[in-house]
């Protein structure tokens, strides 16, 4: 990070009226740091805000000073950026209002459907508590709890996800996509009026040529990754090169059998928690700004090609059993029928149909998630001082020419072709 980052009075005012009205903390000094790791973060910049002082009005005892008394309080700052170009590269306006809508709306209202008709233990609520936001133009912000005051905490970037890991993701994201198949059979137009505002801002009709032009260069790079002979790999990768914006289109339109997504579910979005007693591995999912209403295959094709390796993928068929499974006892418990909500031959159908979209984001993004953060130029620096979109391509160029992307984006080429899904 290039400079100190300050507080805005605004995001301090706010924080302290909530650590009086909520924990009866007043006079409090704050320290702030980054607290994303180089690479994880494009539109946004994420700060943890850690209380170190404070005076509690709720301290009686005589042994110890109120400020003494005040635990370690932790926030997670996520602002907006105010560069111009990198606004417009990623949409920034758009996707602080998602995911401020998301936290606002949609996340309350998929809660409240649930506890309607399961134990508060049992609903689907893997997410941090939102504290406070502005979407103020050149000026959103949002505020959360931080959850590794839970015991929560990221696991390396760029090693590929193990089987357990794997396991619990997919049936955190069953329990999520549940929801709205159970919410739409019993009250198709309240969902309909809560999803009416996630529109695709990545993948749109009409795509523009730049993007285009960026997205069949990745199909250029990745070939490059494979061996002379692979020419039963090459040849189905670059008939997909022909028609990848049309086909990334494709897979967010779909609508008939939809349910409210997370819409960025890669690794550096993902917090693990590991339990003993009972033996669980639990799940939270942050960055909620590219929320999507559209087929499950979205989240766990996005998953499944950008978070592991080729030697796990070779269970990915037990994963998707295991998904559609833990998915339709979901949404049985819910009060639905899944054989009619999202049957399974359907979720097949899908696999086939949609699998293609992992493929898609391993193509624009493992450059970066394979590389170790240390590695990598500061994002945020060069991402502050660009002056056009050819400049950060030319750093994705330099990272997949790294022997761990090769390895990673080789064994995606194959898996793809392999499984047929391009």
């Amino acid at each position: 990070m290039s400079q100190k980052f300050l507080l805005p009075e605004r995001v301090r005012r706010e924080l302290e009226d909530y650590l009086v009205r909520e924990h009866g903390i007043k006079d409090v000094d704050f320290k702030i740091e980054r607290a994303s790791t180089n690479g994880d973060n494009f539109s946004s910049d994420i700060y943890r805000v850690i209380v170190i002082s404070g005076e509690n009005e709720n301290c009686n005892s005589p042994e110890q000073s109120p400020r003494s008394k005040v635990q370690p309080f932790r926030f997670i700052l996520k602002t907006s950026p105010t560069v111009e170009i990198r606004r417009q590269m990623f949409n920034t306006t758009k996707q602080f209002f998602y995911e401020h809508y998301m936290y606002t709306v949609v996340l309350p209202a998929l809660r409240a459907f649930q506890l309607q008709r399961l134990p508060e233990h049992e609903i689907f609520d893997n997410y941090p508590k939102m504290i406070s936001g502005t979407l103020d133009f050149m000026q959103e912000y949002i505020v959360l709890e931080d959850m590794s005051t839970k015991g929560f905490g990221n696991v390396n970037r760029s090693t590929p996800l193990k089987f357990e890991e794997c396991e619990a993701v997919f049936k955190a994201l069953a329990k999520l996509h549940a929801v709205s198949f159970a919410y739409k059979d019993q009250n198709p137009s309240e969902l309909k009026k809560l999803v009416e505002p996630l529109e695709e801002i990545v993948f749109k009709t009409p795509l523009q040529e730049d993007f285009d032009n960026f997205l069949r260069h990745k199909i250029v790079v990745a070939i490059t990754t494979l061996n002379e002979n692979e020419e039963h790999i090459k040849g189905p990768i670059l008939e997909f090169q022909k028609i990848f914006g049309k086909s990334m289109i494709e897979c967010t339109s779909e609508k008939t059998h939809a349910a409210i997504l997370h819409g960025d579910c890669w690794i550096s979005n993902l917090l693990f928690r590991k339990e003993d007693t009972p033996p669980k591995l639990d799940i939270t999912f942050l960055d909620w700004q590219i929320g999507r209403y559209g087929t499950p295959i979205i989240d766990l094709s996005y998953f499944i090609f950008c978070c592991t390796d080729n030697e796990l993928r070779k269970r990915l068929p037990e994963l998707l059993e295991i998904y559609y499974q833990a998915l339709a006892q979901r949404i049985s418990a819910l009060g639905t029928d899944a054989n009619v909500a999202f049957p399974y031959a359907t979720f097949k159908s899908h696999v086939k149909k949609y699998m293609k979209f992992g493929f898609g984001m391993a193509l624009m993004s493992l450059h970066t998630i394979s590389c170790d953060p240390n590695e990598m130029p500061d994002v945020t620096d060069v991402l502050d001082n660009i002056e056009d979109f050819g400049e950060f391509n030319k750093i994705a160029n330099m990272l997949s020419e790294r022997s761990a992307y090769k390895e990673r984006m080789a064994g995606v080429c194959r898996d793809i072709v392999e499984f047929g899904y391009v």
